[in-house]
């Protein structure tokens, strides 16, 4: 899911004017190869190469990794209803940016979702 992808980056490490979410100071490494990872997905290769230890965040990877890589859905069970949203969006044929500006709420929900959850 390219786009759990772009809210990871934007809320763990942007510009360092940017306020970030988690606060995290990763590495700007120019040619780092982000991608599925046997059945592992780019966001858990995210969290992997930059190092994000947030246990919410490695909940929300493992919904991602339901949604995005088949064969995977049984690693989390909301993993289905992520897959569902993000048909529903890319079927509404919305330009990128505001296909992201419409998502990134539901992975801030989700973020927060996995967040308590855990606790």
């Amino acid at each position: 899911m390219p786009d759990s992808c772009s809210w990871t980056k934007r809320n763990c490490w942007s510009p360092p004017t940017a306020r970030t979410r988690f606060r995290f100071d990763a590495p700007r490494i120019p040619e780092v190869k982000l991608n599925h990872r046997g059945e592992r997905c780019t966001f858990e290769a995210i969290l992997e190469d930059y190092q994000l230890r947030d246990p919410a965040l490695t909940r929300l990877a493992l919904i991602v990794r339901a949604a995005d890589v088949k064969g995977q859905e049984q690693a989390a069970s909301e993993g289905v209803g992520l897959r569902a949203l993000a048909e529903g969006f890319s079927a509404l044929g919305l330009s990128d940016e505001e296909r992201l500006a419409r998502q990134f709420p539901v992975y801030d929900a989700l973020y927060e979702y996995a967040r308590t959850k855990g606790k």
